[in-house]
């Protein structure tokens, strides 16, 4: 086997039988024959080089953090209304966060019963990230909801106005009590968390999050290369723009929770 001008043998017992929709550019690898490790990681790798980092394997959905901004793969599309009537399954079926958000919210409408999202992964990998964009998706949707509520009676509204800005908002702040530097990624979570979207009418009207597993030692010492939570350096900032630091803390240059 040769790959590029480099040669390599591979043991028979290792190797697997190709089949043809090996050589495809599926977007969903439960739609291949015979799949095995081998062309499951190379039809990753060709849609990765592709800027496509989201492939399904039936409904779970495979992500790649790019560790570069795609233009334009975030970009919010115009809801159809079929989404946002509840009467109908999802519109979206190309493999994205986007995709899965709204199933999500058609099955929840649909089905009138609670749903539920899980997002895994190590370290670096985008759970943060991929968590803001379902939120995002799911704010948008609730917006065209209320549009087009407001455009169907003259009754007054249930819930609290702007509260989608409100819901995504707070992700800095509730992110600045559980993130931090670690050595593979500048802003890690180190807590897992629970967040539940209140919605009704399929209007988001409420949200709430519980953390467990809450790395607490990193805040009084953090390993070495490792920084404390990113709300000890936001009050550090704001100590140094007053230029007035609490008891125990050092100023100046100086910065606590970090080792070198």
């Amino acid at each position: 086997m040769t790959v590029g001008d480099d040669a390599y043998t591979v043991e028979e017992e290792k190797t697997q039988q190709y089949d043809p929709s090996h050589g495809e550019h599926v977007s969903d690898l439960a739609t291949m024959n015979n799949l095995a490790e081998g062309p499951l990681l190379d039809v990753l790798r060709r849609r990765y080089y592709n800027d496509l980092i989201y492939t399904f394997v039936g409904d779970i959905l495979v992500s790649f953090n790019p560790y570069v901004v795609i233009p334009g793969i975030y970009d919010i599309p115009t809801i159809a209304p079929a989404v946002t009537s509840g009467t109908s399954r999802a519109i979206r079926d190309d493999p994205h966060v986007f995709t899965v958000a709204e199933r999500t919210y058609c099955d929840m409408m649909l089905n009138k019963c609670d749903q539920s999202l899980i997002v895994s992964g190590e370290s670096g990998a985008g759970k943060t990230e991929a968590c803001k964009r379902v939120m995002t998706y799911l704010t948008a949707i609730s917006r065209a909801k209320t549009k087009a509520l407001q455009k169907n009676t003259t009754t007054k509204m249930l819930g609290v106005e702007n509260i989608e800005d409100k819901v995504l908002r707070c992700n800095p702040f509730l992110e600045a009590f559980g993130n931090a530097k670690t050595n593979r990624n500048d802003n890690s979570s180190r807590f897992g968390k629970f967040l539940r979207l209140e919605f009704y009418n399929g209007r988001i009207v409420g949200a709430s999050m519980k953390h467990y597993l809450l790395e607490k030692s990193r805040i009084v010492e953090p390993g070495k290369r490792r920084m404390g939570v990113c709300l000890v350096f936001f009050c550090c900032g704001v100590f140094h723009c007053m230029d007035r630091w609490p008891n125990g803390l050092v100023g100046g240059h100086g910065l606590p929770c970090v080792s070198p």
